[in-house]
């Protein structure tokens, strides 16, 4: 029984580990094609004033 008890409990933190890990993965590609969306809009308006 205990054993078994053990075993659940490490799957349990694996679980709770691949979700941070997963869900770190999703922020993270939010928050740089933010940022990428940014320095673009950016780069833009920073050539269109340097036209004129």
């Amino acid at each position: 029984m205990a054993i078994l008890s053990s075993f659940l409990q490490y799957v349990i933190i694996l679980i709770i580990l691949a979700c941070v890990g997963v869900l770190g993965g999703f922020l993270g590609s939010r928050i740089r094609k933010n940022k990428d969306a940014k320095l673009a809009t950016d780069a833009t308006a920073t050539k269109d004033v340097h036209k004129e």
